[in-house]
């Protein structure tokens, strides 16, 4: 029996950024299902089981997203960018922040190890990516 692939949520509101992502995480085996809005996303989450949103920080204020985020309590987050604006918006969740320069192998290094370590604050941060948990 094959194993599910790991289905990510990428939110990006710049075209460009979305696709390269997209390509990025569909030649490393994961399912991805690209939303340009946080309108489209918030429809999307309450309807598909994810395993990561995986996202720009600053579409994550916007609250059509939020409203549609009750549907998977336990979804864990990775945002990149300014990750400030939309951790005092996710309410009582805990959510991980990447810093944007990150290159392709730590972006990847650190979805695996998000996706691995679910809600749990157990993530040993790739060395050259500085993430940090954001409990709230």
């Amino acid at each position: 029996m094959q194993a599910r692939l790991k289905r990510i949520l990428l939110l990006d509101d710049n075209p460009l950024m979305l696709s390269s992502l997209e390509q990025l995480l569909e030649r490393h085996g994961y399912d991805v299902l690209p939303a340009g809005n946080a309108s489209f996303a918030g429809e999307v989450i309450r309807g598909v089981k994810f395993d990561l949103m995986l996202g720009h920080a600053m579409v994550f204020c916007r609250d059509q997203l939020l409203i549609g985020l009750d549907a998977q309590p336990n979804l864990p987050f990775l945002l990149y960018g300014p990750g400030f604006f939309a951790s005092h918006r996710l309410g009582p969740r805990t959510i991980a922040v990447m810093d944007s320069a990150a290159s392709p192998e730590q972006i990847l290094a650190t979805i695996q190890q998000v996706i691995e370590s679910g809600a749990s604050r157990s993530l040993a941060s790739h060395p050259a990516v500085q993430v940090r948990w954001i409990q709230r």
